[in-house]
């Protein structure tokens, strides 16, 4: 629901709000609306924080330095639903798929890559590579290192088609480089979080808030606190919309970061975007968001936000939480045809932590079916390794049993060496029996990261001949690997 979407997007943002010079220093209900978010969002990322200290910190650094990511991806299926399918058995024996995914922001290399393994046999790798002059594709499709300078991405694609590339495509998007170095620090989205608060908050005035005692229920227990309301009328909405937009076309840091995604996820262009999103925000149908905010000090310990279309309400969001050495919270969003998602649960502990959160549906109308998820993980750290089991069980209303998906997992992030090593085996029910799949990925930090570059031939500067040729050899290279994974019985031998 798109108008519900914009001023949740707008409350999301205001959330992060009430630090920084720009605020207001005098007690005013605006100022501890806007303090008591900023506490709330504040209380969450400290727990996080706390708990997986040394893995965000691994992360964070491969943000800003050399890395690579390799993933082995196995698994294990019983040999009663291998012949349901018609599946030999030796096919599935020694077979796994291996992913490499690595980055070197300050050469301006990338590389991701497969490898399959079916059976015992394998291939050469499949490998996307990227420096700052071209991109190359190194396959057992081809013969041949390919590659595409970076600059002439338009005329490759004109010779392979055979007609332009339409306007809205961004070829030169298609650079490896870009689509790698978009990932996003936290000091990053600190600095994007501050500039939109400051939209926000600057777009708000004193009397949309208000302030009085009040006393209600935070978890079945009555408590005397103190409401905070934001009222936002149709003109607020708008206002604050179009004043986010403003900002955003003047944002090349968030400009660069959408068009380096643009092409892979086939999205209209960053200008486009903005035009339908003000189009939006002008034909927002809602007459008034109200947000109540029930604050114990500068906690936010109850939130309830109604949003009104018509006289009517178009959307209620009610949440709780406490911080007590850890989380608890319950969330309920309803909207008007009496749909409802409740979300509710606890986080407790650091190095021996618990989760355990149920997500509910129902709804007021015929032929959608309530159901229901929980998802239970019990963690503990020693050292650098964590430890853990995650269960995640979904059940309908017509099922007697949950369909449960067991995870057991190590992580060992080994911060002075640069090295973190994932594990996971994840128990799928199938009738009577289990599929096992197991998950292994290793990242190294300040990697070193090459490829054979000196024999790639330039794919625009091939003769009609030669692409003909290029062409004519996939099929036969196709007919290589189907024999080197073992997948004759399938296709036939070649």
């Amino acid at each position: 629901m798109k108008k519900v979407g914009i001023i949740v997007a707008i409350l999301a943002v205001l959330a992060a709000a009430g630090g920084g010079a720009y605020y207001y220093f005098t007690n005013t209900p605006k100022n501890l609306f806007l303090l008591s978010e900023k506490k709330s969002l504040e209380d969450y990322s400290d727990y996080a924080n706390s708990r997986f200290e040394q893995e965000t910190e691994f992360q964070e650094k491969t943000a800003k330095e050399a890395y690579s990511n390799v993933i082995k991806l196995a698994a294990d299926v019983p040999e009663s639903i291998l012949n349901e399918f018609g599946i030999p058995t030796s096919l599935l024996d020694s077979t796994n798929v291996e992913f490499v995914q690595a980055h070197d922001p300050k050469a301006n290399k990338s590389e991701v890559s497969f490898t399959p393994t079916i059976g015992g046999g394998s291939t050469d790798p499949f490998i996307w590579f990227s420096d700052d002059k071209a991109q190359y594709v190194k396959a057992p499709l081809f013969n041949d290192t390919l590659m595409v300078k970076n600059d002439e991405m338009e005329q490759a694609y004109e010779k392979l088609v055979g007609e332009s590339a339409p306007k809205e495509m961004d070829l030169n998007a298609l650079n490896l480089n870009k689509l790698m170095d978009s990932n996003v620090t936290v000091e990053d989205l600190n600095d994007i979080q501050q500039r939109y608060i400051k939209v926000i908050v600057d777009s708000l005035e004193d009397d949309q808030f208000e302030k009085k005692d009040a006393t209600t229920k935070i978890f079945d227990k009555e408590q005397k606190l103190t409401a905070v309301t934001m009222t936002m009328k149709k003109a607020d909405v708008q206002r604050v919309g179009t004043n986010i937009i403003k900002e955003l076309r003047n944002d090349k840091q968030l400009k660069e970061m959408y068009d380096s995604s643009s092409a892979v996820y086939g999205e209209q262009s960053y200008d486009s975007l903005l035009d339908d999103l003000q189009k939006e925000v002008d034909n927002v149908n809602v007459d008034e968001v109200v947000v109540t905010n029930y604050i114990d000090g500068k906690d936010v310990l109850k939130r309830d936000i109604v949003i009104k279309q018509d006289g009517k309400e178009l959307a209620k969001i009610n949440t709780t939480q406490q911080f007590d050495n850890g989380v608890k919270m319950d969330a309920t969003f309803v909207d008007e045809t009496g749909f409802a998602i409740n979300v509710k649960g606890t986080s407790t502990g650091t190095d021996d932590a618990k989760d355990d959160y149920t997500l509910t549906t129902s709804s007021d109308e015929e032929g959608i079916s309530p159901f229901e998820v929980t998802v239970k993980n019990k963690a503990t750290l020693k050292d650098s390794e964590r430890k853990g089991t995650i269960d995640v069980a979904v059940k309908d209303e017509e099922a007697t049993e949950p369909f449960t998906v067991t995870a057991d997992y190590t992580m060992d992030t080994d911060k002075k060496n640069n090295k973190q090593k994932s594990n996971a085996d994840i128990t799928i029910p199938m009738g009577d029996d289990n599929i096992v799949v197991h998950y292994n990925m290793d990242t190294t930090l300040k990697a070193k990261l090459d490829f054979d570059t000196k024999n790639a031939k330039d794919l625009n500067a091939l003769s009609d001949a030669e692409l003909e040729e290029v062409q004519g050899n996939l099929l036969t290279n196709v007919f290589t690997i189907v024999n080197q994974l073992n997948l004759q019985d399938m296709f036939g031998t070649y």
